[in-house]
């Protein structure tokens, strides 16, 4: 009986502990830590090498790779 008790116990404030420690979250958060206003630097590359790219009327391959492929 006294283990029975001391079980009931046990579990009682397992629970209590957890509905409280579920209670102190705010809600739902973004799965991202940190702030998410920044820059995105590899879109910015991309768009300036697309950029480069239509200027010169490169096809993006470098001249060592075209001579040594064929």
């Amino acid at each position: 009986m006294i283990l029975a008790l001391a079980v009931f116990v046990l579990v009682a404030v397992l629970v209590h502990r957890l509905e409280r420690n579920h209670r102190r979250q705010s809600g739902p958060r973004s799965p991202l830590a940190g702030s998410t206003h920044v820059q995105d630097r590899d879109a910015q590359r991309l768009h300036a090498d697309l950029r480069f790219a239509d200027d010169t009327g490169s096809t993006g391959k470098t001249s060592a790779r075209l001579s040594t492929r064929w």
